[in-house]
């Protein structure tokens, strides 16, 4: 016998709570973040890249350069592990467990700006800063 409830069918049978499915189907993608601004003595910019992948794990690149009267300099780093997310569509909780044990997590809520949208679907705010989509989530 069944709970009477209807399911509806997936590929792959999520555990746990629909919400946290939801979620994470909704967000497994590619994403692309820059911000930027010069001035007289000097420029400044910042490139975040990240991946978050269909099965699980998230992969993040950052670029900071800087260029001014006391030269250039530039600092890269990224980092890796496994990801969850909590809520819907629109807004919710994205969950980040580091290869060295950390957690972190970040809100998220969906651009309503029709100005941020790709092919991929609308961009998404990670922490107040505005994501956008560049593919699917697709890690191979």
């Amino acid at each position: 016998g069944g709970s009477g409830k209807a399911t509806a069918p997936s590929a792959q049978a999520p555990t746990g709570k629909a919400s946290s499915s939801t979620a994470q189907r909704f967000l497994t993608g590619h994403y692309w973040a820059f911000s930027g601004h010069s001035t007289n003595s000097g420029s400044y910019s910042r490139e975040q890249r990240a991946a978050l992948c269909s099965d699980g794990t998230f992969f993040m690149n950052r670029e900071t350069a800087s260029s001014g009267s006391s030269g250039t300099a530039g600092l890269h780093g990224g980092d890796s592990g496994r990801w969850t997310a909590q809520g819907n569509e629109m807004r919710g909780t994205l969950t980040l467990s580091f290869a060295n044990g950390q957690q972190e997590q970040i809100p998220y809520a969906t651009s309503t700006n029709p100005k941020d949208r790709s092919g991929y679907g609308p961009a998404v705010i990670f922490d107040g800063t505005n994501y956008q989509r560049t593919g699917d989530g697709n890690c191979r």
